[in-house]
């Protein structure tokens, strides 16, 4: 069966870690290479320290990925990360 952290989560509609998996997932299907959390709190419209805070714990539920190209490093989402966002495949077994 299905068990992740996900089912804890409160996306609410304003929920910071809900924005930035929106974020992230917008950069993936645009197909650009994914935002420097900097680039990312300016959008979402919080500082680079909360935004870190939150980050953290979707790395930590595999829901978003660290990338590093040369001296940059990106983020994006994870399949968790999606299904998180969409309500897709939780619970459901594959």
């Amino acid at each position: 069966s299905f068990s992740s952290p996900l089912l804890d989560i409160n996306f609410s509609k304003n929920s910071i870690k809900r924005s930035i998996l929106m974020q992230l997932n917008q950069a993936e299907l645009m197909d650009l290479s994914g935002p420097s959390g900097t680039q990312l709190a300016k959008e979402i419209g919080v500082s680079p320290q909360v935004l870190s805070y939150h980050v953290r714990s979707l790395i930590d539920w595999e829901m978003v990925e660290r990338k590093r190209s040369g001296l940059k490093v990106s983020l994006s989402i994870t399949e968790l990360g999606i299904e998180a966002l969409t309500g897709i495949g939780i619970g459901v077994e594959h």
